[in-house]
């Protein structure tokens, strides 16, 4: 089964603050970490758990770095860095599975080895702290108050410019905001009808059942699925059921499509939530997908 998905790869870059700014153009600021099986080239043990919803609330990611120099070590002590984690094979290459913020960062020995474990939100000092206020006069539309708020929360803008210009809804009586960007992003979208989560530190925002132009990767017991799908209890009483199934790593985020083709089931699933847990030095390789069949 997937011959060609062989020689597992990971790659940890890590920004560090630069005063209140991030901006940095020679990498000074940057650690990169690599990790991986090659016997000839393993690089670092590196371990991740990351969970993934389509919900407002910030994902999640911990990463584990075994056995940094001290030196190393000491580097990852700063609050507010930002980490991206990107991981495949030596054969197709890595691709992004999670980027965003730290919360927590500590250095546990563990027998001989020392473990030094990052907590990750995506897009969470974005999700806790940004503020805005603005009234808007009589008329103003919709799409213009949608994109005043996502410059606001500090995010990239994700598809929400391409959303925006669909929607055609103004305020006659023109429209206020105040306070916690995320609560006014979610009073707004869901006066229009939309949902919106954060993906890999952009802006996501989707009608019900929509889903983002990507690509769609075929998974079937060639190309990683393991084991047979499953269909779970629904989210909701009197929703569809989550169609449940499990693969070896692969890129795909909430909001995405997977074309699935196993004995039982063959056909297109909005991804609802996906996890990822990963070893580079053995032990899982795996993507769990919860989905919705839409085709």
């Amino acid at each position: 089964m997937a011959d060609y998905l062989y020689g597992r790869r990971a790659k940890l870059t890590i920004a560090l603050p630069l005063g209140k700014s991030f901006s940095d153009t020679d990498g000074a600021n940057q650690i990169e970490i690599d990790g991986g099986d090659d016997p000839a080239s393993p690089g670092m043990r590196i371990q991740f758990m990351i969970a993934k919803t389509d919900q407002k609330e910030p994902n999640t990611s911990q990463v584990t770095i075994t056995n940094l120099s001290l030196a190393r070590r000491s580097s990852l002590q700063q609050k507010g860095m930002k980490v991206t984690l990107d991981a495949g094979y030596v054969s197709t290459g890595i691709s992004r599975l999670f980027f965003g913020d730290s919360r927590t960062t500590d250095h546990l020995r563990e027998g001989p080895d020392w473990n030094t474990v990052i907590r990750l939100g995506d897009g969470e000092r974005s999700f806790r702290f940004a503020r805005y206020a603005e009234s808007f006069s009589p008329g103003v539309g919709a799409a213009d108050v949608l994109r005043a708020l996502a410059q606001a929360t500090g995010l990239s803008l994700g598809n929400s410019a391409i959303e925006a210009a669909n929607i055609t809804t103004s305020f006659d009586h023109g429209y206020s905001v105040s306070g916690p960007v995320s609560k006014s992003l979610d009073r707004l979208l869901k006066s229009l009808g939309y949902g919106w989560s954060i993906q890999d530190g952009g802006l996501q925002i989707l009608l019900p059942n929509a889903s983002v132009e990507t690509v769609i990767p075929e998974i079937t017991p060639e190309t990683g699925l393991i084991g047979s799908p499953e269909m779970g209890a629904p989210e909701k009483k009197g929703k569809p059921g989550l169609l449940k199934f499990t693969a070896l790593i692969y890129p795909t985020r909430p909001g995405g499509q997977v074309k699935l083709r196993s004995d039982r089931y063959n056909g297109i699933l909005r991804v609802k939530k996906c996890r990822f847990e990963g070893d580079t030095h053995g032990g899982p390789w795996y993507t769990h997908v919860e989905g919705v069949v839409i085709g």
